[in-house]
């Protein structure tokens, strides 16, 4: 798979499990030839602007460039002649990357929310939703964004949390199981998503539109 084929099917899977897509970004580094895919999305029927909402994006470095234009075989035999022994498959991992969908919480929950052992609970609290919803990625701690007013107290302006699932290389290989397991991550943000929003918000805080 390269690089367009696996941002296409994201597309297409986020699409087909119920969410809405905006801010398709695709970037590349030029020296290195590292490259950044990244898509925001809502459910289906929720406003763009909302102020829940998640960022999936995916990593493509040279290794996987090269992994997927010419395969490893090809790779080694840069290197050796076919005859040579080789112990590249058995020792070195093939290359993978990983997807990850950034929540971005709504700031209005935390209005109020002293820094310190309260805002930690809330943190806690988005996690176990999210687990509860059925997301069975890696989930970080929720990070928050802070700033200092007056008197030097701090405020928290902005959180989010990073769920992470990683895409081995049978994925990478295959377009049919690709499309599988991007469906499942897919379902699973939508999921959490919508139980994000019962919970924090209530059921009609963000103004579904017609």
């Amino acid at each position: 798979m390269r690089y367009e084929e696996v941002a296409g099917i994201l597309l297409r899977e986020a699409r087909q499990a119920g969410l809405r897509t905006y801010d398709i970004h695709s970037t590349m580094e030029t020296a290195e030839l590292h490259r950044v895919f990244s898509v925001r999305c809502v459910p289906d029927g929720w406003p763009k602007d909302s102020s829940l909402s998640a960022e999936l994006t995916f990593e493509w470095d040279s290794v996987l460039t090269a992994y997927t234009v010419l395969g490893t075989a090809r790779i080694c035999a840069l290197y050796h002649p076919p005859e040579e022994g080789c112990s590249h498959l058995d020792e070195t991992p093939l290359p993978t990357t990983i997807l990850e969908a950034v929540f971005d919480l709504p700031p209005e929950v935390m209005e109020g929310v002293p820094v310190g052992a309260r805002l930690a609970r809330l943190g806690l609290r988005v996690s176990r939703l999210l687990a509860e919803a059925g997301v069975k990625g890696t989930l970080e701690p929720p990070m928050f964004q802070l700033a200092v007013e007056g008197k030097g107290n701090l405020k928290a302006t902005a959180w989010y949390l990073s769920v992470s699932w990683p895409l081995a290389d049978e994925a990478l290989e295959d377009a049919r199981e690709l499309s599988m397991v991007l469906a499942d991550i897919c379902r699973q943000v939508r999921q959490g998503l919508l139980r994000l929003r019962e919970a924090l918000l209530g059921p009609h805080e963000e103004g579904e539109e017609a």
